[in-house]
């Protein structure tokens, strides 16, 4: 089998980029060295994928997070699982939303409990009010969007009792 001193010595005879220039490569880490800085005088971005902690060669912008490797268990790439993990890490900070889950989980554990019936349209009133304004808030800016919160809140309470 070949060793890493004859296939270094076989690369630096032949390894050339494309202005046609030669490298004398005498040793692993100047092969890495000139590998790297061919790499960063292309503009080639190395990342580091925030759930797997591989590196990859982002590929459509600079600010990619996620590499295209399958990730764990799964048969997802990290792309894709850190693209679902990121807008539901969003949606939870959204102060709609969080109103939208406490008032969800009210009403789920009235309809547990037997106080409400199963078949209730309340349920569907509660996400639609919240569609609704998720909406109006997307849409509004600064002050306008307390006030639309606000009015949220009260439409929950309202809806609920």
């Amino acid at each position: 089998p070949p060793t890493w001193t004859s296939y270094l010595k076989s690369c630096s005879d032949s390894l050339t980029d494309y202005n046609i220039r030669s490298y004398p490569i005498t040793s692993f880490a100047q092969f890495l060295h000139i590998g790297f800085s061919l790499m960063l005088s292309n503009g080639m971005v190395i990342r580091k994928c925030k759930l797997c902690n591989g590196y990859f060669q982002a590929k459509f912008s600079s600010d990619q997070m996620y590499c295209s490797r399958i990730y764990k268990n799964t048969s997802a790439t990290c792309s894709e699982v850190g693209i679902r993990k990121t807008y539901k890490e969003k949606l939870f900070q959204h102060p709609i939303h969080q109103e939208f889950t406490k008032s969800y989980n009210k009403l789920y554990g009235r309809i547990r409990r037997g106080k409400i019936p199963k078949d209730t349209p309340l349920m569907d009133e509660l996400k639609r009010l919240h569609d609704e304004y998720t909406e109006k808030y997307e849409h509004t800016r600064g002050k306008d969007r307390e006030d639309v919160w606000k009015e949220y809140i009260q439409k929950n309470k309202d809806l609920l009792g």
